[in-house]
């Protein structure tokens, strides 16, 4: 899974990128147990804010930049398994309404990088 809104037919409606920005479905009955990539899944959909606490992750390698540039999402994560997770990097950055409360009992065995770096 690659970027949802990557140049698809969508952008004729809104223009380029405009799908993106205003996407907010309810997709959390995706079955996504065998995706081993969500890289920039969600970036810069800036008004998507979904429950995705019942989303199986546990064989996701990678999440970066998942929800780069979505600010409004601020959705409970905390029932993740991200153990097989190798890169997290600058996947909450710009995500402003994110609390990191909705993480905080995950295990990120020194990968950082989550919200950005400094």
């Amino acid at each position: 899974m690659l970027c949802l809104f990557n140049a698809n037919k969508y952008d004729e409606d809104f223009g380029p990128g405009e799908a993106a920005k205003r996407f907010n479905d309810d997709i959390s009955r995706w079955n996504v147990d065998r995706v081993e990539s969500m890289n920039s899944l969600f970036c810069e959909c800036e008004s998507f804010n979904q429950d995705l606490s019942g989303w199986n992750a546990e064989k996701c390698e990678t999440m970066e930049r998942m929800f780069a540039g979505a600010k409004s999402f601020n959705q409970d994560l905390t029932g993740w398994n991200v153990e097989r997770v190798e890169d997290m990097a600058y996947m909450l950055i710009g995500a402003e309404e994110f609390d990191s409360d909705n993480i905080k009992n995950w295990d990120l065995g020194g990968r950082g990088g989550v919200f950005g770096y400094v």
